[in-house]
């Protein structure tokens, strides 16, 4: 069927020597630290671009909009991915729409539309006994519309756009429901569904979000998709005009299971969604389970979950916590005895040999090679992602890989000769010490003894140009060292401030750093407090009006 918009409902288409560097010169201090506040008590905000859905977004919303989990994760699979940067997927500056784009959602509100009316008319469209079909259609496209647009429509919007794609269909012979089908379509393919859109005065100042424009921030912090309706109801009743109803509703919408979403946090952070067991080398690993990259996220999952949602814990507990999760299969895998069953259980563990979150495989295994570990890319990750240090590029005739582990040499010892190339050295001695600690999980996530030649792992390091410098004998200490540095937590911060507002902090955001860092101490470090921490800081509450 060839549904026909109006025009202003489509679319606009709109290296030298390596060097390191550690930490961030214009970041804001570590708890505790001597330092005059940033916070003056005049808002100040860095320029917020206006953010298209990221594809999870979009999956997301679509599924609460139209109630089809299901087929909101079939049309979005084949989605672009969408582009990286800071470790995230969501970032505001590279959220734009080409060709590409376009076209999957043209495809995507053309299936959808068809499906739901074809699945769920009974729920959708509800007359009232006598009413005019016309009628009708102009009360769906009110109620949909503030529902899908996350506020309430124009005038224009309802009689310029959507009721004319209505009519158009009507007078083209089609029926009532096909008319119905036409303002879905395009109600999902128009800006205000595919943007976050928020619309301020043009006159330079710093304002504070409306409380439409808050109820989207809140929904998309905390569930990553669409207000539902009590948070449009507080944002109607002007509940959302003032902090004291912004945190509540936050605390709301983090007591309801769709905070779980928040994984996904976790999963870019962290890169918990990169291996795959067809990218490792079956004469070297054995037949590895198809699935086992989907085994490593849910163990992760799981953990996460129990730590962030059950035990309503801390940084600290989920770094150290002496347990996972694993069902049989992955047991197996992993060697434990004693897990039966498809279901995911909590599995104490030796403390001494493995704790927390960055001992697990989902993190550890996807920095890894097709035939071995690599310490550069573990300890790369946790020198940036982690303690939000920055290591430098590589030469440009910098070799790219080392040389496959043989017997009598392991990586370890590779990377020590490496390192005495005075050009490797100093970026080498940021990542090689940290990322060696972890030789004793292998690179599908196996505890061991030896490495893939037959050589005896060694596992010492050393947190070297950080606040808990020192030796460390293998990645039990190392973890608990981390979980015990403010620079780490100052880090968990930074990257939870990334991912909420989708762009990099500014000198402009530094009283938004500086409130949720203080807290995040304040709270003890819990995760879930510095979530609702997010939603207290100037770069949550306002924006530049430009």
């Amino acid at each position: 069927m060839r549904r026909i918009l109006p025009t202003c409902a489509m679319f606009v288409l709109a290296t030298s020597a390596c060097e390191g560097m550690i930490g961030d010169p214009d970041g804001i201090s570590g708890p505790g630290e001597n330092k005059q506040s940033l916070c003056t008590g005049t808002p100040s905000v860095a320029a917020s671009p206006m953010r298209r859905l990221s594809n999870t977004e979009y999956r997301l919303t679509v599924a609460d909009l139209l109630g089809m989990p299901e087929l909101a994760a079939q049309v979005t699979a084949t989605f672009v991915e969408d582009t990286e940067s800071l470790g995230y997927r969501n970032a505001a500056e590279f959220l734009g729409i080409s060709t590409d784009t376009a076209r999957q959602y043209s495809e995507a509100a053309d299936r959808l539309s068809v499906e739901v009316v074809a699945s769920r008319w009974n729920d959708l469209v509800r007359c009232n006994a006598g009413e005019a079909e016309r009628d009708c259609a102009r009360r769906f496209i009110t109620t949909f519309g503030e529902r899908a647009y996350r506020r309430p429509l124009t005038p224009a919007e309802v009689n310029d756009v959507l009721t004319k794609s209505y009519d158009a269909a009507r007078t083209g012979g089609y029926d009532f429901r096909s008319g119905i089908e036409w303002v879905i379509f395009g109600v999902l393919q128009s800006p205000q569904f595919l943007h976050r859109v928020e619309v301020v005065p043009t006159n330079g100042t710093i304002v504070r979000i409306g409380g439409y424009e808050m109820a989207s921030r809140l929904s998309y912090l905390v569930w990553g998709s669409m207000p539902d309706d009590a948070l449009l109801a507080a944002a109607r009743n002007g509940e959302l005009d003032t902090d004291e109803g912004v945190a509540a509703q936050a605390d709301r919408l983090l007591a309801d299971p769709k905070a779980r979403r928040m994984f996904d946090f976790f999963v870019e952070w962290l890169d918990l969604d990169r291996f795959k067991a067809s990218e490792r080398d079956a004469a070297t690993y054995g037949a590895l389970d198809p699935n086992l990259g989907q085994l490593f996220r849910r163990e992760t999952e799981e953990f996460v979950n129990h730590v962030l949602w059950e035990e309503d814990g801390s940084l600290d507990v989920l770094l150290t916590a002496p347990y996972t999760y694993m069902n049989q299969a992955l047991a197996q895998h992993y060697g434990v005895s004693g897990v039966t069953g498809d279901a995911f259980v909590r599995v104490n563990l030796d403390p001494s040999k493995r704790i927390g979150l960055l001992m697990q495989p989902s993190m550890l295994t996807a920095h890894d090679k097709l035939t071995r570990t690599s310490i550069v890319r573990r300890g790369l990750k946790i020198r940036t992602d982690i303690l939000c240090g920055t290591v430098g590029s590589p030469p440009d005739d910098a070799a790219l890989d080392l040389p496959p582990t043989i017997p009598g040499q392991t990586q370890a010892q590779m990377l020590e000769e490496h390192r005495t190339n005075v050009t490797c050295n100093a970026c080498h001695t940021l990542m090689d010490s940290l990322g060696q600690v972890f030789e004793s999980i292998d690179a599908v996530g196996r505890p061991r003894t030896h490495d893939e030649a037959g050589n005896a792992v060694d596992t010492s390091g050393a947190l070297t140009l950080t606040d808990v410098d020192g030796a460390v004998s293998g990645p039990t200490e190392l973890v608990q060292s981390l979980a015990q540095s403010d620079e780490v937590r100052a880090c968990f911060a930074r990257q939870l401030f990334r991912y909420a507002y989708g762009r990099k902090e500014t000198k402009a955001d530094g009283c938004s750093e500086e409130r949720l860092l203080n807290d995040f101490v304040a709270s003890g470090y819990s995760l879930r407090g510095a979530i609702a921490a997010l939603t207290r800081t100037d770069a949550f509450l306002y924006r530049v009006a430009k």
